[in-house]
């Protein structure tokens, strides 16, 4: 049986948005979701972020404004042959009430898939 660390199911979505490095002076860069889960995003961009630094996330979840997480970078690896890097997050302000919309996002995905 393989060891599977995950605390949630990882749901494949696109979400647009963008990050910068937690407290910095950086403007934000453009990211995408690869997918979430209720603890965390794996977004893609063009820059290599290191493991441990926490950065601030802005999501557009279809509400007015985007929503603002506070995460940590876990890891970041590569995309073969495209430049780009695959970032794990895991959230760390989860009892916000942007990550506890997030949530809501995230648990309304699992029972209502959106249609291909």
């Amino acid at each position: 049986m393989p060891n599977n660390k995950r605390e949630s199911k990882r749901l494949a979505i696109e979400i647009d948005g963008s990050y910068r490095i937690w407290e910095s002076d950086f403007p934000f860069a453009v990211i995408t979701t690869v997918n979430i889960s209720h603890t965390g995003i794996c977004f893609k961009t063009d820059h290599e972020i290191d493991s441990g630094n926490s950065v601030e996330l802005k999501m557009k979840m279809g509400t007015d404004e985007p929503l603002s997480l506070l995460g940590k970078v876990i890891w970041c690896n590569p995309i073969y042959d495209t430049g780009n890097f695959n970032t794990g997050v895991k959230i760390m302000n989860v009892n916000s009430d942007d990550a506890k919309q997030f949530i809501k996002f995230y648990k309304s995905q699992l029972m209502y898939p959106p249609e291909n």
